[in-house]
């Protein structure tokens, strides 16, 4: 595409000049003999030389024709139409330019794709928009014609073409010599509307390829992320399916929990194109995805629906993993006080077991069941009796640390998992602050003394059997329930 900055003029017999000779001096016979112009017999040969010159050009469009009809890329048909200039016309340099989205990209470049700004004012973007061949004046330039440099002077010729939505234009460097002819002119229209056919066709099926990897990716992105059961499992496969993709890098940050994730060399912050997109929930956006792409690589139309598409799909695929959360959360939770219930329990003491083989600490549980229960629900009725439970719950949770695990295991059992402990009056402690926070601040409601009977369980050892240890906790309980106190308890040291 030329920048000169020489006015172009449209097509006419005076405008374009081609070289009038192919291999041979214009104006010259066999051997190179001068022709008198006035001499009919010199007439005759020049009408043989143009004639000769034409069906040279009309082979050289038939071979293009072949070579286009192989053609399996666009970068095929550019060298395909820069071989057929150069027979045609002897084109020194040719180029092949389209319109990709609102910009203009070099076909067939070595190296990196070219892309022309949208509303350059180039010469070939006047081309495509006029229908009409533009052309740059000659210059004189600097050429190579083998080993040998010379100066000769040089017009820019752009030639458009527009075929089923795709528009372009073929742009040569030819070297001056006499007056173009209307045959010339369409010759050069024919080859331009040639080039454009070959490339709407190798568009449209490059736009359905396109088209089906983008379907498979959303169906492979929706499969991988059905699997996913939390939110930064969602961003690790959002990463992972647009990585293989072909995406350059990817970012993912999540608001809500703070999850990023990312991955592919220098992430979207590299040289390229980024797409930035928000995942939504509820009307509010609760995420962010950058993806890079590669530089020079120009966003078709149809771009802008697959963007939004798999914004939505992951927008969804993140919904679903939250609900499941929250379900997860509902199935592992005591529904009136809000504690872990007893699946959550379970789960959370074996994995406390497995850390022992870590660690030199002891681990301990707290069995606790309030005393005389039943009479305060037989007297002041369910509802007092759901109260004090939720009392109890806000006391456990009060008196125990974040890494601790409080939690409900049925009617008015309470159980405390406790790790991190150095000796078993560390548990003792704890059970005796209990036992006082529940006769202090739950019996208050009522009006009537409300107590509790604690069991204490501790365990070093990593292969101790999680039930064995629970009971042995619930044997202490009882044990604390038959004494006549209430104060610090029985404890009873976990079997393996």
């Amino acid at each position: 595409m030329d920048d000169d900055a020489s006015t172009p003029t449209t097509t006419g017999r005076a405008a374009v000049q081609f070289p009038r000779h192919a291999g041979r001096a214009a104006g010259r016979g066999p051997g190179g003999a001068v022709i008198d112009p006035h001499d009919l017999e010199g007439e005759l040969e020049r009408e043989h030389l143009r004639n000769e010159v034409l069906a040279l050009r009309m082979a050289a469009l038939q071979q293009l024709a072949s070579s286009l009809l192989d053609a399996d890329s666009v970068d095929d048909v550019a060298s395909a139409a820069r071989e057929a200039a150069r027979r045609m016309f002897g084109a020194r340099d040719v180029q092949l330019w389209s319109r990709r989205g609102d910009g203009l990209v070099r076909e067939g470049a070595a190296g990196p794709v070219t892309v022309a700004p949208p509303g350059d004012g180039s010469p070939t973007t006047r081309a495509i928009d006029s229908g009409e061949i533009q052309v740059v004046p000659a210059r004189q330039r600097r050429v190579r014609s083998g080993d040998h440099t010379s100066r000769a002077s040089v017009a820019t010729l752009h030639a458009p073409f527009r075929h089923d939505g795709v528009e372009g234009a073929l742009v040569l460097d030819v070297e001056q010599s006499a007056d173009v002819s209307d045959e010339e002119v369409r010759l050069l229209g024919d080859l331009a509307k040639m080039v454009g056919r070959a490339v709407a066709r190798l568009r449209a099926h490059e736009r359905e390829r396109v088209l089906r990897e983008r379907a498979d990716l959303l169906q492979r992105l929706t499969v991988a992320c059905a699997a996913a059961r939390t939110p930064e499992d969602v961003a690790t496969t959002i990463v992972d399916e647009l990585l293989r993709a072909g995406a350059l890098g990817v970012e993912v940050e999540l608001e809500h929990s703070g999850t990023r994730a990312g991955g592919g060399g220098d992430g979207p912050s590299a040289p390229g194109r980024v797409v930035e997109l928000d995942l939504v929930l509820d009307e509010q956006v609760a995420g962010h995805v950058a993806v890079r792409l590669a530089p020079g690589q120009v966003l078709d139309p149809d771009q802008d629906v697959f963007w939004r598409a798999l914004a939505r799909a992951c927008s969804d695929a993140l919904q679903r993993t939250r609900l499941y959360v929250e379900l997860e959360e509902l199935a592992r939770s005591d529904p009136l006080t809000g504690l872990s219930n007893r699946r959550a329990f379970d789960e959370h003491l074996r994995r406390g077991l497995a850390r022992l083989e870590r660690t030199d600490d002891l681990l301990a549980v707290l069995y606790v069941d309030l005393d005389r229960f039943k009479d305060v629900n037989d007297r002041f009725g369910h509802h007092v009796g759901d109260e004090i439970l939720i009392r109890v719950a806000a006391t456990l949770r009060g008196l125990t640390r974040p890494t601790d695990v409080a939690a409900r295991l049925g009617g008015d059992e309470f159980a405390v998992l406790v790790e991190s402990i150095r000796t078993d009056q560390d548990a003792h402690a704890l059970a005796g602050r209990i036992g006082a926070a529940i006769a202090q601040r739950v019996g208050s409601l009522i009006g009537i003394s409300v107590t509790a009977s604690i069991g204490v369980a501790v365990t070093d050892r990593s292969d101790t059997d999680p039930d064995v240890l629970l009971r042995s906790a619930d044997r202490a309980m009882y044990v604390e329930k038959g004494s006549s106190g209430a104060g610090d308890g029985s404890a009873g040291r976990g079997d393996g």
